[in-house]
């Protein structure tokens, strides 16, 4: 059976039951990252390269990896702006950069919030196209101000995937989830810019908000 994003739907409730825990609390404080509202951090070329990013399997990927143009946005599913970028402009950034080779697009989420350390451990789990899928309807259909929905619609899709998570709202499992091992080493790192950012071919875009119309004119440039 083939799964598509009505399917997963399928089984979401109107209300979510669970309640979302404080899961950083046995864990050292973390410094918040800044969403474009702010001033976004300043970094060097230098300091992108040494950057250290999370692992692949917490990436998602889209397009051909041999594209000439390679861009990454740094993301959060709490992030406003995502949200409404993934629904306003991704779409043509697919059909016109992605889909004719010209672009290999790469989500790195930014563990700065629950629902994306729940989706980490969701990615753990998925093939690649499970989660592009995983990430369409997240963005698509889930509110970031709601992260109980947001939680409710992750074990939904991983249901759906046959890959249950049960324990998803747990707050020990969370607590003791090996993907902190993952997520504070990245998160301790000196510059942690704001989301959405976006890196095109190495280069850091730290004030620009990543749009169709921005990537576009990068290209043609």
């Amino acid at each position: 059976m083939k799964i598509t994003k009505a399917l997963i739907l399928i089984g979401v409730c109107g209300t979510a039951a669970a309640l979302i825990f404080p899961i950083f609390s046995k864990h050292e404080p973390q410094k918040t990252v800044p969403t474009h509202n702010q001033e976004p951090v300043q970094i060097s070329r230098e300091q992108v390269e040494e950057f250290r990013k999370l692992d692949s399997i917490y990436c998602i990927n889209y397009g051909r990896k041999d594209a000439p143009v390679k861009i990454i946005e740094f993301f959060s599913f709490q992030c406003p702006h995502c949200v409404r970028l993934f629904r306003e402009d991704f779409g043509n950034i697919k059909e016109e950069l992605i889909d004719t080779g010209k672009v290999h697009f790469e989500f790195h989420p930014v563990p700065q919030d629950l629902p994306t350390v729940q989706a980490m451990i969701c990615f753990e789990q998925l093939e690649e196209n499970e989660k592009c899928l995983f990430l369409e309807v997240m963005f698509e259909e889930a509110t970031p101000s709601d992260p109980e929905l947001m939680s409710t619609l992750m074990m939904t899709a991983m249901n759906v995937f046959k890959k249950p998570l049960d324990k998803l709202k747990d707050h020990q499992f969370l607590q003791d989830h090996h993907v902190f091992e993952a997520i504070y080493p990245f998160l301790k790192q000196e510059k942690i810019f704001a989301v959405p950012t976006v890196e095109i071919n190495g280069r850091l875009f730290s004030k620009e908000i990543p749009t169709y119309q921005f990537i576009k004119s990068f290209i043609e440039d």
